[in-house]
């Protein structure tokens, strides 16, 4: 590990603690990290679909002893269409997520230069910089909502993004070190450890020097809010099943019409609408999306910077679909994720359309 100097200092006066270097993870690495973080919260999900469909279903049928058969089994119909539609979005928004974030690595890997070079990353007193051919993220520790520690290394999540920090690129001492600030500026309620991180080098990678960043031919600056509507889409499709599910119990339990069939329909209405609204509510709150600042974009001749919250996706033009027209700028990534702009928001629009539209791969 390459000992800085004593007098490095941070603008805020914290002393450069630990600096070491690390290479890109494989997409299937990242997979693995999205699986090993995220795979409890589905199976806990699925457990609780199955639960409230069975006490639902059962609460219901001893509600409705003496009814028609037909009233019965259409009720009975319903709730297993309920479950059914839940389970079926929970599966296809994991596998959304994984392709998602394979291909999110792969772009990421298509960087040939800045692979080559790797990251360093710095650990102050209150963050760690990472830092690569194109630019540098700071994760900050008092944001971090888990530091999680498995045998391939450590993974600190914020509510907008994760940094992975391979153990495979780290001696003994190294990671030693890195483990016993982590244990000192993460408070023990947001570390998990699923297993020791087990070093994989006798020698410490060389540290890479970043001198020639990238040219930049054009900015940006838009909402992040306003680019957060299709995982709210993805958020409702998932809860409408759930939300049809608890419309059952206030049509027993309140009579509307005479008609059992048309409470529920009346029922499902109001209280489906009244809760994809709270669940709105809840998801821009939770994620962190309506108090995250201005996505900044930044267009070079190699492809797109997002900067937000501190932290930097870069992606090559070649992983790029660019549809510039009048008033807009349309960006597909390989990965499904879309970004649209207002043309009047880039403060060079010929810059970008000559350095982009003049290049096939851009369009």
């Amino acid at each position: 590990m390459e000992q800085p100097p004593k007098d490095i200092r941070t603008e805020k006066g914290e002393e450069l603690r630990i600096v070491v270097a690390g290479r890109f993870p494989s997409p299937q690495e990242a997979v693995g990290w999205l699986r090993l973080l995220n795979g409890p919260a589905y199976t806990l999900l699925w457990c609780a679909v199955v639960l409230l469909s069975a006490v639902f279903l059962f609460g219901t049928l001893a509600q409705l002893v003496g009814t028609p058969w037909y009233l019965r089994g259409a009720i009975v119909a319903f709730i297993a269409s309920c479950c059914f539609l839940s389970m079926s979005q929970l599966s296809r928004f994991k596998k959304q997520e994984i392709t998602s974030f394979f291909a999110l690595f792969s772009d990421r890997k298509a960087d040939k230069k800045a692979v080559e070079m790797g990251y360093t990353f710095a650990f102050y007193d209150d963050r760690v910089v990472s830092t690569s051919l194109r630019g540098s993220d700071t994760i900050w520790f008092s944001d971090v909502v888990m530091c999680t520690e498995s045998a391939g290394g450590f993974a600190l999540q914020t509510k907008t993004a994760v940094l992975f920090l391979r153990s495979a690129d780290l001696t003994a001492y190294d990671l030693q070190c890195i483990r016993a600030h982590l244990h000192a500026v993460i408070s023990a309620s947001r570390q998990h450890i699923k297993a020791m991180a087990i070093p994989g080098l006798t020698e410490a990678l060389p540290i890479p020097r970043f001198f020639n960043f990238d040219n930049i031919a054009a900015r940006a600056v838009v909402s992040a809010r306003s680019q957060a509507g299709r995982r709210r889409r993805r958020v409702k499709a998932l809860l409408l099943p759930l939300l049809l599910l608890f419309s059952i119990l206030p049509a027993l339990l309140w009579q509307f019409t005479p008609w059992l069939l048309l409470n529920l329909v009346i029922s499902a209405v109001i209280f489906g609408s009244v809760g994809l609204w709270i669940a709105s509510a809840l998801e821009r709150k939770l994620s962190g999306v309506a108090d995250l600042p201005d996505l900044q974009l930044a267009f070079t001749k190699d492809g797109l910077a997002v900067l937000c919250a501190g932290v930097t996706e870069f992606t090559v033009k070649e992983r790029l679909n660019v549809r510039i027209t009048n008033k807009k700028v349309h960006i597909r990534y390989t990965n499904g994720e879309q970004l649209t702009i207002p043309l009047s928001a880039v403060d060079r629009p010929e810059s970008l359309k000559t350095l982009w539209l003049n290049d096939a791969s851009g369009i």
